[in-house]
């Protein structure tokens, strides 16, 4: 009987340590499939940073993955892609906050607008109050009389 409970041990220790594994494969792929999408959008987007090495070590990374892996050899890999991500995603924020500080509120810049004193099209309809301006009954807006409708039983 208590040849048992220790096999019966063993065996929830060797699920647990199975899960572990399935749980830190998903989370190499997952981190796995972003790094690779990120490099090509930074290159994509024509982002600077040596993206070459990044590349070469992404590719070191993946080649130092065991065929037949344990949670302990697996782990310490998952984490250097998890930095390596990280890494990425920083210098592509740094990039995108470079592109945004024009649209900062609290940043005065040159405001250029385009006019053309020659055009004879009015964009903004006078009131009419204008010194000037001709009182004239085709600029009213037209109204539809209300319709009312039919209540069914």
């Amino acid at each position: 009987m208590a040849r048992a409970n220790e096999i019966e041990e063993l065996a929830a220790e060797v699920e647990r340590e199975r899960f572990e594994l399935r749980r830190l494969r998903e989370r190499l792929t997952i981190c796995r499939r972003d790094i690779a999408n990120l490099i090509e959008i930074a290159l994509e987007e024509g982002v600077a940073g040596n993206w070459d090495s990044i590349h070469e070590q992404y590719r070191r990374l993946v080649a130092s993955v065991p065929r037949v892996a344990t949670v302990a050899a697996i782990e310490p890999i998952a984490e250097q892609m998890e930095m390596l991500r990280e890494e990425i995603s920083n210098l592509l924020e740094v990039r995108v906050n470079a592109q945004n500080l024009s649209g900062n509120r609290d940043q005065t810049e040159r405001h250029i607008q385009k006019t053309n004193p020659e055009s004879t099209q009015e964009l903004e309809a006078g009131s009419g109050n204008e010194p000037g301006a001709k009182p004239s009954s085709g600029n009213r807006p037209r109204y539809d009389p209300i319709k009312p409708f039919p209540l069914g039983r």
